[in-house]
């Protein structure tokens, strides 16, 4: 199975795209080291993908985590030489670029997918859920992490979308000239439903229900972003979407 680049879009984050674009906070990581050590009893015997690597801050946490085997892969190269700075000297870590053409996975190969960041900029999301259903092992997990516009800064969202042709508008300000899909967390939950959900939450209450007011209230911001009663309460309708799917 190969993984190539085929739109405009797609081109624009292989060639152009910023490198602090392909990072994540600090939130994401602890969230992701949180839900793996909490549902995956077999964490030190996992092979993992992850699918979008960035310049590597998943990986590092992974590394904390002991797994097997760790394969990261990004559509930019920049990212990848990024990522191999950092890790490429462990073992156990390998790097591909999916604009290669000799890039290829083979069915039912990993245990873990992380993808975090990536369903919101890609040509078709549906695809992509096709193929890590294909790649992973029966009973594997898969790590989500998207935008969740379904709150007011989606409203914000939706008035840009309007009068852009990229419709590349979000609260972080990134990815000027990408692509930025207005996601949900509804939408999200659809996408797996052939998968089971075993656990999901929110972050970014700021961004979500105070983006007028996000520089008076940037030194709350952590504060505020998560663990919390509130994220879980209302995890469907806060910036970022965070979910764990298990294979059937």
């Amino acid at each position: 199975m190969l993984l190539q680049p085929t739109t405009k879009t797609e081109e624009y984050y292989a060639r152009y795209a910023k490198a602090i674009d392909m990072m994540s906070p600090p939130l994401q990581q602890k969230i992701l080291k949180t839900l793996l050590e909490k549902h995956i009893p077999s964490l030190t015997a996992s092979s993992v993908l992850d699918y979008g690597c960035g310049v590597g801050l998943n990986i590092s946490t992974l590394r904390s985590l002991n797994v097997k085997s760790i394969t990261g892969v990004d559509i930019s190269q920049k990212a990848v030489d990024l990522a191999k700075k950092k890790h490429g000297k462990v073992a156990h870590i390998s790097f591909q670029n999916v604009s290669d053409k000799q890039t290829q996975f083979q069915k039912n190969q990993y245990d873990i997918i992380i993808c975090t960041e990536v369903l919101e900029h890609v040509s078709d999301p549906y695809e992509i859920v096709n193929l890590f259903s294909k790649l992973l092992k029966n009973n594997g997990y898969i790590f989500i992490s998207t935008p969740n516009y379904l709150n007011p800064t989606g409203i914000i969202k939706l008035f840009y979308d309007m009068f852009s042709s990229t419709h590349d508008w979000n609260p972080w300000g990134a990815h000027k000239g990408g692509f930025e899909r207005f996601t949900t967390s509804i939408f999200i939950r659809s996408l797996f439903k052939k998968f089971d959900l075993v656990s999901d939450t929110g972050g970014d209450i700021v961004l979500s229900w105070g983006y007028p007011f996000r520089h008076i209230l940037s030194n709350y911001h952590e504060k505020l972003f998560w663990p919390q009663p509130l994220a879980q309460l209302s995890k469907l309708f806060l910036m970022n979407y965070y979910a764990l799917y298990q294979k059937k």
